[in-house]
Formats: C-alpha cells, structure tokens, sequence
C-alpha cells in the first residue's frame, strides 16, 4: 500500500505571526547587542541581552531596547532608574514621554509588518557588520 504524499500545512495567520515575531526579536537582540557592545547600565560587557525600557508594544523600538546585562536586565528588573538616566542622557528629557506615549498607541503588527521588521533588521546587520 502507497502512502500518500505529505500535504503541508496552511500556517494560520496568528501561527505565522508568532513565527515572524520570534524570527524579528531573535535579529533585533542581535543588533541591539552588536550596536551597544556593552550594559549600558552598569558598562559589562558579558551576559549581554536586548533590554527594554518599557515592555509590550515597544518591541521593536530602537530607543526602547537597549543592551543590558543578564544581571541589570533580569536580576535588577532592567535597573529602570540608570536606564531611564542612559535614555534622557542619550535621546534627550522628552524620551521618557515619548515612548510613554508610543507604548499607549494601538499597534497589532501584521506579517507583512514582521516581514518589513526583518528585512530592516537584516540590513542594518550587515551593515553594522561592515561598519566594525
């Protein structure tokens, strides 16, 4: 008896959704931690993770996400009150409201979003990847 060939699957909108998030996240921490080489709370240099300021819709927030150490990041909560000094110190005294505004904004990233996210991601990878 034969078998029959293998269809694939028709991924769902929210399967292939979660898919391109996961893939886009994995490139910003990526970049995030090629951009800033270090903790930009405490200066490490080991452990570096991609570290938000304010966390749900601001995922992919270049001034939002910033390297931190597994310590500051995950054992310190994000160590807000030296990140908040990096941010005002780094984008000025309107970014704490800016992105306090932002993270309010209703914003469902589609896959087309995610495909547009990574695509981005990738060139600013292979550029930072020039640029060192």
């Amino acid at each position: 008896m034969k078998r029959s060939p293998m269809k694939k699957k028709k991924l769902s909108q929210k399967t292939l959704r979660k898919q391109l998030q996961a893939k886009a996240w994995s490139l910003m921490s990526k970049y995030v931690r090629l951009r800033d080489g270090k903790c930009i709370t405490c200066g490490s240099t080991t452990t570096l993770q991609a570290g938000h300021f304010l966390h749900g819709k601001l995922d992919f927030d270049f001034q939002n996400i910033h390297a931190q150490c597994s310590r500051c990041n995950k054992w310190l909560n994000g160590n807000l009150a030296k990140y908040a000094t990096f941010l005002v110190r780094e984008y000025g005294y309107d970014i704490l409201d800016e992105l306090e505004r932002k993270s309010k904004e209703i914003f469902k990233p589609t896959p087309e979003d995610y495909e547009a996210i990574i695509s981005n991601l990738n060139y600013l990878l292979d550029s930072e990847a020039y640029d060192r």
